[in-house]
Parts: structure tokens; sequence; C-alpha cells
């Protein structure tokens, strides 16, 4: 097949493809930091808007290259590494009984989130640093469905994801030795030995299945299509020198240990299982829920344990909406209303570059309590709005508004949610809440019967209570004192198994010992479905 010349003159550079290629696979192979495409090359995000020549812009997944084409990519903003304050309860710690040899080691502890990596480095039991950034695989999709398609499209696909993953853990080890040694020097204690990465003794990954066996390279068809399930390579103890890696852990001693945390099963993965970890054994009923892509779950009764994961999709993350953004500097993260007026607030206080999952959540519930945005999902138009939203305020009404013939509500300045984003939230949340109704029944327990109602997940730490029931996130059934929101258990998991075998065993059993369901095979799984899908 012919070779045709593709030119990125801000890049400097010029580069070879098949002249059949896809922009945006050019763009991903030749600028892999450069690539975002959130919804797999469906063309339906936006993200991977470029300028051609002549000031035309196309989307780079809808797009076939062209001879002597040029292509003008914009730099995204700088993503630093900021500190996780909240990551997770220092409680999960307290009472943590480090393995002798690991009481002056060092270790690394990672949750590989589908939208976000996080990581801690550790000695003993005390975190030295924090880190985390967005997951690179982003560019292949946002949710693990796309990923999982790429991953069967070519033989070569499953080491793509993988090199891509492992080498943002090798870059994130390094941002956390150097912050650790930044904060010994602080401390005026030595550093020199966190200048080594040698010198970890240890590496945990916890993460859903996918995410967990496209860490390892393997093929993910297993969980392709039906009967869904885990691939039967995966295990959970490796060390660094381990084939299946394919060298992607060599910055490490060979002997280093590394674990991935045991799965559930195939879409109920090693991040719920840290969950039920740190908050073992608990006053039951208790019901764990993991606020992510993948919005698993698990039951605890005194019959025993069970888990499912719904589809919630990553707009909860930010991913998929049109300026949604993950909770970095500049997300919109709260919206309010202060008499009568529009009000938001932005992580760190920085200027406005988009939206977080908690600031869709309190947009979205300010829109529900005003009536500007109905029980079925949809947003009022301006003329209707008058006798439609008696509750509604001026200062909202006049933000929603019709743009290139779509509805949206305006936020700030080029900033908007649109209708379809509104539609995915509903979907979301639907699917949250189709999740616990069946788990629940499945019991025979009425959600006030629960002695607890813990969220995990990055993006659960950052909503209030209230309004994840107004949501339907949490049964309003239950009373608030009972709902917990933990922040990152999976992180929290990963450090525990990092610096303990006791609790690292302590998982192989919870996993173990916890059944799985396929809430498409429960009875009246689609009534439920429909029903759920309208806001309480």
């Amino acid at each position: 097949m012919a070779q045709v010349r593709i030119h990125f003159p801000n890049q400097r550079r010029t580069v070879e493809a098949p002249e059949d290629a896809r922009l945006s696979d050019v763009i991903r192979t030749h600028f892999p930091t450069l690539s975002t495409m959130p919804c797999g090359g469906r063309g339906l995000c936006g993200k991977c808007t470029v300028q051609l020549a002549g000031g035309r812009s196309v989307l780079a997944c809808q797009t076939t290259v062209e001879p002597e084409m040029r292509v003008l990519l914009t730099e995204p903003p700088v993503q630093k590494s900021l500190p996780i304050l909240t990551c997770f309860p220092d409680e999960f710690l307290e009472n943590l009984r480090p393995d002798p040899e690991m009481e002056s080691a060092f270790s690394v502890a990672f949750d590989l989130g589908t939208t976000t990596l996080a990581a801690v480095l550790l000695k003993g039991k005390q975190i030295l640093a924090r880190t985390f950034r967005t997951n690179p695989q982003r560019a292949f999709g946002a949710d693990v469905i796309s990923r999982i398609q790429y991953a069967g499209g070519a033989p070569d696909h499953p080491r793509v994801l993988q090199a891509l993953l492992l080498k943002a853990v090798r870059e994130m080890t390094v941002e956390l030795i150097s912050g650790g040694a930044k904060i010994r020097s602080e401390l005026g204690a030595p550093s020199e030995k966190l200048t080594d990465l040698g010198q970890i003794k240890r590496l945990v990954f916890s993460g859903n299945t996918t995410m967990e066996e496209t860490a390892l390279g393997l093929d993910l068809q297993t969980l392709a299509a039906f009967p869904f399930r885990s691939a039967p390579e995966l295990r959970t103890d490796y060390s660094a020198d381990d084939p299946v890696w394919n060298g992607g852990l060599n910055f490490l001693a060979p002997e280093t240990s590394v674990r991935v945390f045991p799965v559930i099963g195939p879409f109920v993965g090693g991040d719920i299982t840290a969950g039920l970890l740190v908050t073992s054994p608990p006053k039951k009923p208790a019901f764990l829920i993991d606020l992510g892509t993948n919005g698993e779950m698990v039951l605890e009764t005194d019959a025993g344990r069970i888990g499912c994961a719904t589809a919630a999709g990553p707009c909860f993350e930010g991913a998929e909406i049109s300026c949604g953004m993950c909770a970095e500097p500049g997300a919109i993260c709260r919206v309010w209303s202060e008499n009568g007026q529009f009000r938001v607030a932005t992580v760190q206080d920085a200027p406005i570059c988009g939206i977080c999952g908690s600031g869709l959540v309190e947009l979205t519930v300010q829109l529900l309590n005003q009536g500007l945005l109905t029980a079925d999902g949809r947003l009022l138009e301006p003329e209707e709005i008058s006798a439609g939203a008696p509750n509604s305020h001026e200062s909202w009404a006049n933000r929603i508004q019709f743009e290139n013939g779509e509805l949206v509500f305006r936020l700030v300045g080029k900033f908007c949610v649109t209708q379809e984003d509104f539609r995915k939230i509903q979907l979301a949340a639907g699917a949250i809440r189709t999740g616990v109704t069946l788990l629940l029944r499945r019991s025979g327990i009425s959600p006030s019967e629960l002695a607890s109602f813990r969220v995990a997940g990055g993006f659960g730490r950052n909503i209030r209570p209230a309004c994840a029931q107004r949501l339907g996130l949490v049964p309003a059934e239950i009373p608030l004192d009972r709902v917990e929101f933990i922040g990152n258990s999976s992180l929290a998991g990963a450090v525990q198994a990092a610096v303990s075998t006791e609790r690292w065993a302590a998982a192989e059993t919870l996993a173990h010992g916890t059944q799985c369901v396929d809430l498409s095979q429960e009875e009246g799984f689609s009534d439920v479905f429909m029903d759920s899908m309208f806001w309480p």
C-alpha cells in the first residue's frame, strides 16, 4: 500500500502513513500525549478536532489522510501531578501492621482507574508522596468497552495498551521518588536511597478487570462476548522480570514483588476487592459502591456477599461530556444558587476550563430542583420556562439557549452542558440505581434496613450526600448518617496489600468468597432499568 506524507508544522515533524489511514491513528502513533478520543473513534465527543491548513476543522477519527496534508495540533494544558489530599481516610492505615521486612522498605501502590491513575510511595506504612494523572489509554476510548474493542482489532493491540500504561507507571514512579526525596529533604532526613528505583521492594496494582488485564498485556476477548469472563491467565503474584510484562517493569529490580488484586468477576474487579478489604468487616447488611466508569458494587449480608457491575459510563468523571474534564485545576466542581444567582467554584479556584463529575451532579440537581430539567431528563426550552419552571430564577433560566440548533445550558463563556450531556448523566444515574435496586431485591432487603452505604471512588468523595440522593445514586430511604463517602478505597487497599501479606491474603479470601451477578439475567431487569431512568 502506498505511503503518504503528513506534515505537523507546530510539532516540526513530517511523518508517513498508509494512504487509507485514519488521521486519529496517525496522531495517536506519533503524538500519543496529544491524542484525545474518549468516544473511542465513533465521532461522538468532538475531542479529537484538529485544524487543517486553510483553517478547516475536522474530526481526526472521521478523516482519512491525504498526500501532503498539513495538520495543526493543539498542545493540551500541562497536567501537573498534584497531591491527592483526600484520597482516603487515615483510619484505613491506623491499625495496619507491616510485614517485618517491609517496616523500613519502600513500596508503591497504584490504582489503575479507567479515567485516572493514582499512586503513592510508602516506607513501611508511611506515605511519602502521592501523584495522579489522566490514564493515557483514553486515547483509545474513555470506557473499558472501547478499549476491549480496540484490543480485539489486531494481534498487537493488547501490547500497545500495555506499553502505554506501563510507560505511565514508570513515569509516575519516578515522580513519586522525586517527591519523596523532596519531602525527606525538607524534614532534614537523608534522601539518597529514594533516588534508586531498585530500592522498591513491592509494587501493587488495583483496578477493574479490564485495567488489570491490559497492564498484563492479556487478550481481552473473553470480556468481549457472552459468557463474559476474565482471562484464564490472570494471576495475582508476579515478579518485575516476569515475561508477562514484556519488559515494561524493567526499571525495577528483577526480584521486586508485583501484586495484582484478585478480581471477583469479568466486570467486578480488583478495585472493588480492595474496597472490601479496607471496609471489612462491616456492620451488616452493608453496601459498598465504587462510583466510577464501571459502577461496581457489593452487598454484604449474613448470608454472604454478592456483587455486580453497571455500565455507568465515564460521564461522572467528565469524559464524553461537551466541556467535561477530570477534577483538575480549573474544573467546575461546585454549583449552587445564591440569592437566585448562578454560582460556581473550581478546583483550586483556578480559571474555568471545564466541568468535572461533582460539578455535573450539582448542576443537574439544581436544574431538577428549579424545574428546568424534567424527571425524564429533558431540558426545558426557553419558551417553556415561564410556565413549566415556576421555581426557576432568571439568572438560571436565561442560560438555557439554542446554539447551532442544540439546546444547551451555558456555564461561563464558551463552556456549556448540552441536552445530550444530561441524557448521559441520566443514563449513568439510572444504571447505578438499577444495580442497587436489583442487588437489594435479590437479597430481600429494603434500603432502609442497610446499616451502612459506603460510596468509594475519587468522583464520589467530592459529592455532597444530599445531591447524591437527589440524583438517585444513593437510595432516598437511607438516612444520611448511614451514608459515608470514603474516597479512593482502591488505592487504600493497594496500600494495605503493599505492606502486609496478611492483608493481601485477606483480599484473596474476600474475592473468592463474593458471588458475581449478571444483572441482565436478573428477573425484572428491563422494568427496573426503565423505571430507574426517571429521576426521583
